[in-house]
């Protein structure tokens, strides 16, 4: 559901008009251009007992793209929000008694789906997502994005009833099943080039070189415009990496800032010695590529309830005007899914999936779409 109005007692009354269970957990999405003060709206909906978690984000989506207001899910959930702010020790966290007030944590197989919103800026997403994966197991399919501030600054962006986060993440199991399509688009212009000297999400040397000039030459000579630090981002969105993989497409690390020493900073850790490619947008495959990813849910099957879906900032920004085709993409594909399924969620900073081979990664530039459905519960022997 979209809110265009986010004043607190607007958000108060909306969740509390709407019927829930007492295993429901409300997901608020806020748009960051009128965000209302975080910290009392944690207060507010802690005094109504309201069980939530959120972030802010550059845009939120609710069949198209708003700039401003909310949109609030409704959720059913296994246990948490948990409260992670220590990447490197993500299992104490999720097994700790403050995460699991008044239960006992259910078994992961119990918990299907992991839903997880992430500061996108913070350092070290691949100890985190690995950190889950250990403490909640491979069995789950994990599914979220980063949140923050599309003037790419740092600052408070996630909430739950513990308070307002930076440099943390959420994590939320959902009693229910996920079929997750992921797709960005983004062609292969030349690589393969050497992180020879990485530190998480930054690149040093790139083939034992200053990383900036060697970057910088490749796509001055393609895009034959001047790449300068000041102006970095401008050309640079059009231009991200590619971790290699074995799979269709490559990884994508969004470099978004140049340093002082010639380092490039990325959205995303980069592993020393991967080797990258040097990627390159044309609109209308970036398109295809949403439509594609909201089409993979028709292929497995089930009727779903809900759709989630993570589309990177980065596209928007490249995309321009032609943003609203992806959406309507990624709409037109959904409803061979069923005629009233919608696209929810928001533009985010790094988005989170698991593939069928169950690995879990942090990716950027990219679609994640969800589709989430009812479980079948076993019946109960007759007596």
């Amino acid at each position: 559901m979209y809110l265009g109005d986010v004043e607190i007692r607007t958000i108060l009354s909306h969740i509390l008009d709407r019927p829930s269970k007492p295993e429901d957990v409300f997901l608020i999405f806020l748009a960051e251009k009128t965000k209302p003060d975080l910290a009392e709206l944690v207060a507010a909906l802690k005094e109504a007992h309201i069980r939530f978690m959120g972030g802010v984000f550059p845009g939120v989506i609710h069949r198209k793209l708003y700039r401003e207001g909310a949109v609030i899910l409704q959720v059913p959930a296994c246990k948490g929000p948990m409260v992670i702010t220590d990447f490197e020790n993500v299992a104490t966290q999720c097994l700790s008694p403050s995460n699991h007030p008044g239960s006992e944590p259910r078994s992961p197989l119990a918990c299907p789906t992991v839903l997880v919103l992430v500061d996108g800026f913070a350092p070290n997403i691949s100890h985190l997502l690995n950190g889950l994966f250990a403490a909640l197991g491979s069995s789950a399919h994990y599914l979220g994005g980063g949140c923050g501030s599309a003037s790419l600054r740092q600052e408070p962006c996630l909430f739950s009833a513990e308070g307002v986060f930076e440099n943390a993440a959420l994590a939320l199991t959902l009693d229910l099943g996920c079929s997750i399509g992921i797709q960005h688009g983004w062609r292969r212009l030349t690589g393969p080039l050497a992180a020879t000297q990485t530190d998480r999400n930054v690149i040093r040397q790139l083939n034992g070189q200053k990383a900036f000039d060697v970057y910088r030459d490749i796509v001055e000579k393609d895009s034959r415009r001047k790449l300068s630090p000041d102006q970095f981002y401008a050309v640079a969105k059009e231009y991200p990496f590619g971790i290699v993989l074995d799979s269709d497409e490559d990884l994508v690390r969004d470099p978004i800032a140049v340093g002082a020493e010639g380092e490039l900073i990325c959205i995303g850790d980069i592993p020393e010695n991967a080797a990258l490619n040097v990627l390159k947008g044309q609109k209308s495959a970036l398109v295809a590529a949403a439509g594609r990813a909201a089409g993979y849910l028709c292929k497995k099957g089930p009727p779903y309830r809900q759709c989630l879906l993570f589309d990177c900032v980065s596209r928007s920004l490249y995309l321009d005007q032609a943003y609203s085709k992806e959406l309507d993409m990624i709409h037109n594909s959904l409803r061979m899914s069923g005629p009233t399924l919608v696209a929810e969620g928001a533009l985010s900073i790094g988005e989170i999936a698991s593939t069928d081979q169950k690995e879990i990664d942090f990716f950027n530039k990219t679609t994640v779409v969800g589709g989430l459905y009812d479980l079948e519960k076993p019946t109960a022997p007759a007596s």
